[in-house]
């Protein structure tokens, strides 16, 4: 549970060099029109990115978690992407210039496969989302983010719970999987009857794993 890759103390030693910066709940970080010019490293909380469609919704398109870095695309690339980066919560992150950053890569075998690594990382989120939005069905599609976000951010505990540890509503996770409120919603109160999902202080809960699989097997093969 909570998969994620570890930096090196090369890396990490050079983030934690940095000053600290301290964001409040729904403070943006890197705004749409904004080109960045460093790189982020989230010492604590969560920073979600999302767009707005042309129809005014917001369409969330990852959280990035502790111990990760952003933005990737733009720091190789200098290709902005149409995003905001914003606060999910409090949070403290690690701001290093890209120059810096590129010099400390381009420099260190070390620190180039940490970037590897961590690109790597956001591919396979990322190909797990276009999957999981190939799925036709409502219910299909809820229960595959939810066994995604428990891969990302599940913490286990007694019993065989999974406390998804990250303060998703669910409009982010509709906004997510392209459903509207109201049907996500409705499937997540069915998972409810049927045992499979809880609340707890607002932060789902997966109380079984294996009914949540076999959910998602049963409703993609109908």
């Amino acid at each position: 549970m909570g998969g994620t890759y570890k930096f090196s103390r090369l890396l990490l030693d050079f983030f934690y060099r940095q000053p600290a910066r301290k964001y409040k709940k729904a403070e943006i970080v890197i705004r749409l029109d904004e080109e960045p010019q460093h790189v982020y490293f989230i010492e604590k909380g969560f920073i979600r990115v999302y767009s707005i469609t042309p129809q005014g919704n917001e369409k969330l398109h990852i959280i990035y978690k502790a111990g990760e870095m952003f933005p990737l695309i733009w720091t190789f690339n200098k290709v902005a992407k149409s995003v905001y980066y914003e606060a999910l919560g409090e949070a403290t992150v690690r701001r290093a210039k890209r120059t810096e950053f590129l010099s400390l890569v381009e420099e260190n075998h070390e620190a180039a496969l940490d970037v590897i690594q961590a690109i790597t990382h956001l591919f396979n989120i990322f190909a797990d989302r276009v999957e999981n939005l190939e799925s036709v069905r409502a219910s299909a599609r809820l229960a595959g983010r939810l066994l995604s976000l428990a891969h990302r951010f599940g913490v286990r505990r007694e019993g065989g719970s999974v406390l998804i540890d990250v303060p998703i509503t669910h409009t982010d996770i509709a906004n997510s999987i392209a459903l509207t409120r109201e049907t996500t919603s409705r499937e997540i109160e069915r998972l409810r009857q049927k045992g499979i999902l809880a609340d707890e202080k607002h932060i789902l809960c997966i109380l079984s794993l294996e009914k949540l699989e076999n959910e998602l097997l049963e409703q993609t093969d109908e």
